[in-house]
């Protein structure tokens, strides 16, 4: 039977929230660039403004996001783990953004082994992580071909 479901710590909520907010911004710039490219004078300067505090708030998030990792235990382990500092074994395509929004969103049980959370989320796939495979297709004859 699958393990019993059990809430996220209040630490995990409120990293899980800071990387949302986070992710809801980071597009906003760009949109913002954008409009800049097109603005008539008028609206260039509120524009600007606008880019000016994106910019400020999304650094404010990410020094949010890497306070709950560094405070709490469980996190910076989880951290550790993904960097693969813990058990000699690196995942490609980790970077900050990843080890953050892994320890945010992951269930609890995949959180604790590299290899699950790999699975998990697809980054380094291996056979038999992700269940059994299935067989390959038999040749068949056709008639003396």
């Amino acid at each position: 039977a699958p393990a019993a479901w059990q809430a996220p710590s209040p630490e995990v909520r409120v990293l899980r929230d800071l990387m949302r907010r986070l992710e809801a911004l980071l597009d906003l710039p760009r949109q913002e660039a954008n409009r800049l490219d097109v603005a008539r004078t008028a609206t260039q300067a509120s524009i600007k403004a606008v880019l000016a505090v994106l910019t400020e708030q999304i650094s404010t998030l990410k020094a949010a996001i890497a306070e709950p990792i560094d405070r709490h235990p469980g996190l910076k382990q989880q951290s550790v783990l993904l960097e693969g500092l813990a058990s000699g074994h690196s995942i490609p395509a980790v970077g900050e953004a990843t080890m953050a929004t892994v320890p945010a969103e992951l269930p609890a049980p995949v959180r604790d082994c590299v290899r699950k959370a790999e699975a998990f989320t697809g980054l380094a796939p291996r056979g038999g992580l992700n269940g059994p495979r299935p067989a390959p297709p038999v040749a068949r004859c056709r008639g003396g071909q």
